[in-house]
């Protein structure tokens, strides 16, 4: 009887399994039975994953709440269009239609919940005038009049003022020169007619040095290596020369026949009148005539000045002096002129690229090809067509969003959807408007704190809004 019993117990066991399993592995898979479709009762689903800054925001689908709250998935979504609604309290609300996908998974991550009021705390009284983002250093300069000794760095992170040293009383303040992450930026003024020019150190006690007898007038453009900034290289026409601001020397027509420079860690990057690209390591080297003839040749640059970006190991950039863009790879012709500035995100590998009224990302890594293809060419995705007057952008959340200085209107832009066409991203519903600042200045992007500094647009004070909470560490 026992056995008998137990015989029973196995093959309703085997029977349950040999039904059920099937039925678990198309859940697996994301594929559900719909009985009322007599034609076709199984059916694919999709999911959608939505990650939100800050966490623990509501998911409205399609008017229909969702216990779940953010970072989390939906499942099990039939295919076709959904209204999607996020909402967190004290938030501007995030709308969009999506369209589901059979086993796909739309990934919303992260989706940035702007506050719904932007508070603006002021930082001192002084009423500056400009501001210049001195990128990747921690530091801004601001100006607080027309003259060079109206001027002070401020630390983010010490939330400190520093006045700066200058030495001329009456010297006009053209602009500000400075590498990414360098320790030392150059003013550039004008007295009586002439060029002046300061090197000025950053730290809690600027050192100042008058350059302006090193520096030839004709100077048209200045660089330098952001690890070894005591080394600078002045353009003149086809001509660089080079300045030891250690020793103090001048090296008048250091190299001759370059129409494109660019230093960057502890490497010279050279375009030759020839068109040729060649490349040398700064250290030691004092005499031009190291630099080989064994670099690429690009006969496909214009004959003009370019600034040059090594942005991958595959893209380089060259950026002349109308405004005209070019790349090492194919199509090499990105924009024939008007682009007045670009700024790379490495770890998404891509770069915004714009002009006066419209904002371009070019993906700096190739797309694999296809069998027996070619590469596809790197492209500009114009995302941002209504500009009046495009002064700066910003990548936030690594790659996710570009602030965009655009005159005095400071605007956050959505740009990490906009390749999944399921999630119908369009320029309109992706943009949204932050705040004014003061006219002429620029802002600063504080990533690891969510923080945005820029000057109150009519008082001229220094403020900083928090944005965005901020990011963990590792992230």
């Amino acid at each position: 009887m026992i056995i008998r019993l137990r015989r029973i117990v196995f093959w309703f066991l085997v029977a349950v399994y040999l039904i059920a399993c099937p039925w678990l592995l198309l859940y697996a898979r994301g594929i559900i039975l719909q009985p009322a479709r007599t034609m076709d009762p199984l059916v694919e689903t999709g999911l959608i994953h939505v990650a939100t800054q800050p966490a623990g925001a509501r998911l409205f689908l399609e008017n229909r709440r969702f216990a779940q709250k953010t970072p989390t998935a939906i499942r099990e979504l039939l295919p076709g269009p959904y209204r999607l609604s996020i909402r967190l309290n004290g938030h501007r609300p995030w709308e969009r239609t999506i369209q589901v996908q059979p086993s796909k998974t739309g990934m919303l991550d992260p989706i940035l919940l702007l506050p719904r009021r932007i508070r603006i705390q002021p930082i001192g009284t002084t009423a500056w005038t400009r501001l210049f983002p001195l990128e990747k250093t921690g530091f801004l300069f601001l100006a607080s009049g027309k003259t060079a000794q109206q001027c002070a760095l401020y630390e983010v992170d010490r939330n400190r003022l520093y006045p700066v040293p200058v030495p001329w009383p009456k010297a006009r303040l053209k602009t500000v020169h400075h590498e990414p992450g360098s320790r030392r930026l150059l003013l550039e003024g004008e007295a009586g007619g002439a060029r002046k020019w300061l090197a000025v150190s950053l730290s809690e006690k600027p050192a100042a040095r008058d350059l302006t007898p090193l520096i030839p007038e004709g100077t048209e453009e200045i660089l330098w290596d952001p690890s070894a900034p005591e080394q600078l290289f002045a353009v003149e026409g086809t001509a660089v020369h080079r300045i030891d601001t250690e020793q103090g020397a001048l090296f008048p027509r250091w190299l001759e026949g370059v129409r494109g420079l660019a230093a960057r860690e502890g490497q010279l990057t050279v375009l030759k009148t020839s068109g040729r690209l060649e490349w040398e390591p700064l250290a030691d080297r004092t005499d031009p005539t190291v630099l080989d003839d064994s670099g690429e040749a690009l006969d496909w640059l214009e004959e003009t000045f370019y600034r040059i970006h090594r942005m991958t190991e595959t893209t380089t950039l060259f950026l002349g002096g109308r405004g005209q863009l070019l790349s090492s790879r194919l199509p090499h012709l990105l924009e024939e002129n008007g682009v007045r500035g670009l700024r790379p995100e490495g770890r998404t590998k891509q770069a915004a690229v714009w002009t006066g009224k419209r904002l371009a990302l070019l993906d700096l890594e190739p797309e694999p090809a296809a069998a027996g293809g070619f590469e596809k060419g790197a492209t500009l995705d114009w995302v941002y067509s209504r500009g009046r007057e495009i002064r700066q952008a910003v990548w936030v959340r690594r790659g996710a969003y570009l602030l965009i200085l655009d005159r005095d209107t400071v605007r956050l832009l959505e740009t990490a959807t906009r390749k999944d066409p399921a999630l119908n991203w369009s320029e309109t519903g992706a943009l949204e408007e932050i705040l004014e600042v003061r006219p002429g200045s620029g802002i600063h992007w504080d990533e690891r704190r969510g923080i945005l500094y820029g000057l109150e647009r009519k008082s001229g004070r220094l403020f900083r809004a928090a944005l965005a909470p901020p990011r963990k560490e590792g992230l």
